[in-house]
């Protein structure tokens, strides 16, 4: 429980004084993010290996629905389901100062969940 106030204290910060430089922040926030957003193309800088970019819930599903597809067929082809992911060891990765954001350059690492052929012999 906090401490009680002394009778007769009353607050020595007007709150709207106290305010007025959050409320500016907020504002150049908000003027900041309603600019469109740069892409790594648009700085010139190529060699990533995938850009985030925003996707609708119709895309998602679509890309999610195509990657079980993509590890279906191949598992039922006998070569197991591997996975290839960016590799994020330092020597793959790099800053780009006009986004303010670390990329992901192209050095791929498979990983692999299930391969019959390097199963041992049953």
């Amino acid at each position: 429980m906090p401490p009680r106030k002394k009778a007769g204290a009353s607050s020595q910060f007007d709150a709207s004084e106290v305010m007025q430089p959050v409320q500016a922040l907020r504002g150049r926030m908000d003027a900041a993010g309603s600019s469109r957003k740069r892409t790594l193309e648009e700085v010139g800088v190529s060699g990533v290996s995938k850009e985030v970019q925003h996707m609708g819930a119709e895309d998602v599903s679509a890309e999610i629905e195509a990657l079980c597809m993509r590890a279906v067929a191949s598992i039922m082809r006998g070569d197991g389901f591997s996975y290839m992911m960016p590799s994020r060891v330092a020597s793959n990765q790099m800053y780009v100062k006009e986004l303010d954001r670390v990329v992901l350059k192209e050095k791929m690492l498979e990983r692999v969940f299930s391969n019959a052929s390097r199963s041992p012999p049953g």
